[in-house]
């Protein structure tokens, strides 16, 4: 029998049967999970971000958080914010790749990048721990309130 190097290597699952996820660590409500999906996420005070973060640390636009499908990274930008946003530590300046298990720091607020199958995505949802953005909202309030919802 022939082994190639192929059949000796790991297998490694399509690109797109992984998804990415922010997860708060540590802050306001920690075990927070939101889904990164095509549109960039926004984080910040304000009630016109996507996440609405209760922190006076936290600027109202602080942070915009974009993944494509086929790539493990994502890509941080931090609008202008006073207080920074930081990866590992290290201040962002202008754009930034976020490696799956990379912590961003806002505030008092710390998030983790999770790139995950499917699978591990139906079992979470399975147990309510992942916070879906809501398609259309009433009013400024309800985004608000949704995003403080799940945990």
């Amino acid at each position: 029998m022939v082994a190639t190097v192929s059949a000796l290597a790991p297998y490694k699952p399509p690109a797109d049967a992984r998804e990415h996820f922010l997860v708060l660590a540590e802050g306001w409500q920690p075990g927070f999970r939101v889904r990164i999906d095509f549109k960039p996420l926004k984080i910040g005070r304000s009630s016109s971000c996507d996440i609405v973060v209760p922190d006076s640390q936290v600027s109202s636009q602080h942070l915009e958080i974009h993944a494509k499908p086929n790539q493990p990274d994502a890509t941080i930008t931090d609008l202008g914010s006073t207080n920074g946003s930081f990866i590992e530590g290290k201040r962002v300046q202008g754009t930034v790749k976020l490696r799956p298990g990379g912590m961003i720091r806002v505030g008092g607020q710390v998030f983790i990048h999770q790139y995950l199958l499917k699978s591990e995505v139906a079992r979470a949802e399975e147990h309510g721990r992942i916070w879906k953005r809501p398609a259309v909202t009433c009013s400024r309030c309800c985004r608000r309130r949704s995003a403080l919802a799940r945990s």
